[in-house]
């Protein structure tokens, strides 16, 4: 409702942002602290993977909020280890 809200409402708008921002700035943390353990790819920017993380919870909040219907949960897990593993570095890729 408050990002609808958000496009009639220039303060809401800027709160909204605000949140929405702050939610990255911390993906991007988890992202780079990831990398540093070795589990992201160095080529990949964080900023991109927490906006696509960002976007994905957006959508789901959406989804859910018209009541669709739940998938499998182990079809859903499948498909995250897979975009999860797309974003790992090559095996014997080291880390700069």
């Amino acid at each position: 409702d408050a990002i609808v809200a958000s496009r009639r409402d220039h303060e809401l708008a800027v709160q909204v942002r605000a949140t929405l921002e702050r939610r990255e700035r911390t993906l991007i943390d988890l992202v780079e602290r990831a990398r540093a353990a070795g589990d992201v790819a160095p080529e990949l920017d964080a900023k991109a993977i927490a906006r696509f993380c960002l976007a994905l919870a957006g959508g789901s909040l959406a989804l859910r909020a018209v009541d669709m219907p739940s998938i499998d949960p182990d079809n859903w897990t499948s498909l995250l280890a897979r975009l999860l593993h797309a974003v790992a570095p090559e095996p014997g890729e080291t880390q700069p």
